[in-house]
């Protein structure tokens, strides 16, 4: 049986990328088990600087396949990156051409111990400001979630999803993406996936049942208002003060979920403006 740990982190494109990696480091430096390294808000200067430090063997960056245009403003000039740490080996990387934001992307195929697994990396766009395209963006992701659906399969995202995060699935509420009623999210996030992983934040919770109980009976004495703001962990503030849960390790059921957390003051102390969020496996 391997050991595997998976970190996925919204590095945010404002902010030195060096107390970052410092504390990505410190992270990685806690086990010596392979580990998988999923980033968003790579901009190129920010990926050099992480090659130059070679803290990965083996790396998977959106903008080497869909470079930034001659025209292209600052929002398609951050990229998303895969790396890999110890007995990592990656092969046939690239974006997902029908999404309509391809450098918001990045898979690869990464081989591990004899085991030959998919791992995605993606950010959602943000409702406010690209209405439908957000959803058009889950639904690009959810074609490709669909068509490896039977592999061993890893995905690190930044959702900017739900807008209710409950601890009944049946009961979450996604935004609603001009008139498209979250369906996009939905398809991902939802209680009935077009992929086959779960949460492995959802199945730590399962795995602890007092902490599963007082979640369900502090949202139980809620309305639909107050949800918004009592996510099942915090990985964001918006506007610096609303709490919610936007950063997510989903894996197949190839893999065990032995521990996962989310890191949001100490990711904020490194100047993210993300929790990084940790899995620890076993396959």
């Amino acid at each position: 049986m391997g050991k595997l740990r998976v970190i996925t982190w919204n590095l945010s494109v404002m902010g030195p990328i060096e107390s970052k990696w410092s504390y990505l480091q410190s992270v990685m430096a806690e086990t010596d088990d392979p580990t998988i390294i999923a980033l968003q808000e790579v901009k190129e200067r920010d990926r050099d600087y992480l090659m130059d430090q070679k803290g990965f063997n083996e790396f998977s960056y959106s903008l080497e396949f869909r470079q930034p245009g001659l025209f292209d403003g600052a929002n398609r000039k951050m990229g998303c990156l895969i790396g890999g740490r110890g007995e990592v080996d990656a092969t046939h990387p690239g974006v997902l051409t029908r999404a309509p934001f391809p450098d918001r992307t990045v898979f690869s195929d990464l081989l591990m111990d004899g085991m030959m697994l998919k791992c995605l990396c993606f950010h959602s766009l943000t409702g406010v400001g690209y209405k439908k395209a957000k959803t058009a963006q889950f639904i690009g992701v959810a074609e490709y979630l669909h068509q490896y659906r039977g592999q061993p399969f890893i995905c690190c995202f930044d959702a900017n999803e739900p807008e209710i995060d409950h601890v009944e699935m049946q009961k979450m509420k996604y935004f609603n993406q001009a008139g498209d009623q979250g369906k996009g999210a939905e398809m991902i996030l939802g209680p009935k996936p077009v992929h086959r992983m779960k949460d492995a934040y959802r199945i730590w919770l399962d795995m602890h049942p007092k902490l599963l109980a007082d979640l369900k009976q502090k949202q139980a004495d809620l309305d639909s208002s107050q949800l918004r703001y009592l996510p099942l962990a915090v990985s964001h503030l918006v506007s610096r003060k609303y709490p919610k849960r936007y950063d997510y390790i989903f894996v197949s059921d190839h893999f065990k979920v032995i521990h996962a957390e989310y890191r949001l003051e100490e990711a904020i102390r490194a100047g993210g403006d993300h929790a990084m969020v940790i899995a620890d496996l076993e396959y």
